[in-house]
């Protein structure tokens, strides 16, 4: 969803940037309203479409890239922040984690059973090597 909202994002802003540069274009007089229909698509641009494809993923990669760094950073941030300045106004909610704001949980029955057996193995593989 949240890629989706990026890519949306980042298509308004594409087509709000060409819609601007037509206009310009119209207001400078670069254009004229009776030749419209016969101006090719990028008139300032030598491109061939082999040339976009090639490069549209690598752009694209990029892009990508760049958020989501941009956003992960922005949150990690954000997050030491929030706890710092929660930490300083109520001490008291903090004073008790070691953990830097974690709590420490109680092993799980089953994983306390399974480290028994595996002491219990130990020893039982150690008398039996005694015994040879």
């Amino acid at each position: 969803m949240a890629i989706i909202l990026i890519l949306f994002c980042i298509s308004l802003i594409g087509l709000s940037s060409m819609i601007s540069y037509r206009a310009w274009e119209l207001r400078t007089g670069k254009i004229d309203l009776a030749n419209i229909e016969s101006l090719p698509a990028i008139p300032h641009l030598k491109l061939n479409i082999k040339q976009i494809k090639k490069a549209t993923p690598v752009v694209t990669k990029y892009i990508i890239h760049s958020i989501l760094l941009f956003f992960a950073k922005n949150y990690l941030q954000l997050k030491k922040f929030i706890n710092r300045v929660l930490s300083e106004r109520f001490p008291r909610l903090f004073a008790n984690n070691e953990l830097n704001g974690r709590t420490a949980k109680p092993t799980s029955f089953f994983l306390r059973t399974m480290a028994e057996y595996k002491v219990k193995l130990r020893k039982m593989k150690e008398r039996m090597a005694d015994e040879d």
